[in-house]
């Protein structure tokens, strides 16, 4: 009946799992329906079968999501596909939405409630061929230009082309020209530089593909390793050249600090600065001399404003060359301002954030050494008369 067609055409337009060309198609689709008989009626049972199977996997049909997608770009203006956080060349299918995003970051951002569990990953959809695959580090179809087909051929028309200008070039000079190789061949050993290297292009769907994170990552020259104790992948040389494993910090740790460091759990503990988790996080990040850590970024803006002492255990972060010339300087400044005569005898307690202990010294305006370490990082505790 009509009354039943209009509530069906509702109950499509406010679902909000489906996209919109998925709710034109099926509207279009019940409409052209709408004219009565058996087969119709079928068609119908058919449709509400499937809109029931759609809905308990959790959005729209993979195959129908892989056909409507867009490619998405780290960078457009150089063609580079991706997604803001990583350039790479595939889409992931998440698990637990049964639905396409471009990495684990994009689905964490866009859906509310929970995360995205990377390990149970098992589908791509590759942004090149458009076909929908298992997750890998190549796509499956023999023919997708991700796997370089038509490279040589595209390389072979630039050689000829850039054959045809040398050409041109020599009749209109009428001499014979240098090719740019030997030009900079012949440059490297005047200059006595080594011959530079261009780098290899990217045969895959990413530089870097990891099978347990099922993670892809495009950057250019950017090293990435997997910590099996961490269970992820992380940004460096790789354990045992540069880094090593404290299990105690839940954390890979340079090797020249190893022995040498404080020992602090820091597994979801969130960055100071910006509240984000520095475990998980993408960006760099900084041991601090206390065995706090936060973002290196968050680490340079702190020390651009003037603030060197970490923001949870006020201990001083910078160098100890750096914090000796400052307490000199305070110092020289203390002896060039005497205190007045009224508080000249006055005695203050104070507490030492750096060795964490307190001590008597005399009372001054512009700040107060510690007698144990020599450092000024101190808080007045109390004021004694004189």
């Amino acid at each position: 009946s009509q009354a039943d067609l209009r509530r069906r055409l509702i109950e499509i337009q406010k679902d909000r799992g489906l996209s919109g060309p998925e709710k034109a198609r099926r509207m279009q689709a019940l409409l052209s329906r709408s004219g009565g008989g058996e087969k119709d009626r079928e068609r119908e049972k058919e449709n509400e079968r499937e809109e029931e199977r759609m809905k308990e996997s959790g959005g729209d049909d993979l195959e129908h999501q892989a056909s409507t997608r867009s490619v998405t770009y780290h960078d457009q203006t150089q063609l580079i596909l991706g997604c803001p956080h990583y350039p790479r060349g595939c889409h992931i299918v998440a698990v637990c939405c049964n639905r396409l995003y471009p990495c684990r970051w994009c689905h964490d951002e866009q859906v509310d409630g929970h995360k995205i569990d990377r390990y149970a990953i098992r589908q791509m959809w590759c942004m090149h061929c458009r076909k929908l695959q298992a997750i890998a580090k190549f796509c499956c179809n023999v023919e997708c230009p991700s796997n370089g087909v038509g490279e040589e051929e595209k390389k072979r028309e630039k050689r000829e082309e850039g054959g045809d200008m040398e050409l041109e070039r020599e009749i209109e000079t009428g001499t014979e020209t240098e090719t740019e190789t030997e030009k900079k061949e012949e440059k490297g050993k005047k200059e006595g530089k080594k011959e530079v290297v261009e780098q290899e292009e990217c045969l895959g769907l990413a530089r870097y593909y990891c099978d347990i994170c099922k993670f892809h990552d495009d950057t250019p020259n950017k090293k990435i390793y997997h910590c099996p104790d961490c269970r992820m992948c992380r940004v460096g040389e790789g354990l045992g050249t540069t880094l090593f494993h404290c299990d105690n910090c839940c954390m890979d740790l340079p090797v020249s600090i190893r022995g040498k460091h404080k020992c602090m759990e820091r597994k979801d503990s969130p960055c100071p600065i910006c509240g984000e988790d520095v475990f998980t996080s993408r960006l760099a990040c900084s041991l601090l001399s206390c065995g706090h850590s936060m973002h290196s970024d968050c680490l340079k803006k702190c020390l651009g404003n003037g603030i060197d002492t970490c923001p949870l255990c006020k201990k001083t972060i910078i160098s100890k060359e750096s914090a000796r010339e400052k307490w000199r300087t305070m110092d020289l400044c203390i002896l060039c301002q005497p205190m007045p005569a009224s508080y000249a005898s006055r005695i203050a307690r104070v507490y030492c954030y750096d060795c964490e202990s307190y001590t008597l010294v005399s009372y001054h305006f512009l700040g107060h050494k510690c007698q144990g370490c020599g450092s000024y990082n101190t808080s007045l505790q109390e004021l004694i008369k004189g």
